[in-house]
């Protein structure tokens, strides 16, 4: 039996405290990998094709773009 790879979860979050609250929760998880973890939405647009992400936790509030706008951008 194969084990499966870990999920890969982008954090996109600009609250300092609460990034780096969801890295470790996530990070504790095995089945979950952080490939990458940003306070803006351009900037996780940029990670995009490098990081790959499964999943993306995304912050509805964000300065810049907001999330609801960076979702558009990556569906």
């Amino acid at each position: 039996m194969k084990a499966q790879e870990p999920v890969r979860v982008m954090i996109v979050e600009d609250s300092q405290v609460l990034r780096h609250f969801l890295e470790n929760v996530i990070g504790r998880d095995p089945r979950l990998n952080v490939v990458a973890s940003t306070s803006s939405a351009e900037q996780a647009l940029q990670l995009m094709e490098e990081a790959r992400p499964d999943v993306i936790s995304m912050d509805i509030r964000l300065p810049g773009m907001n999330g609801l706008e960076a979702t558009r951008h990556i569906m």
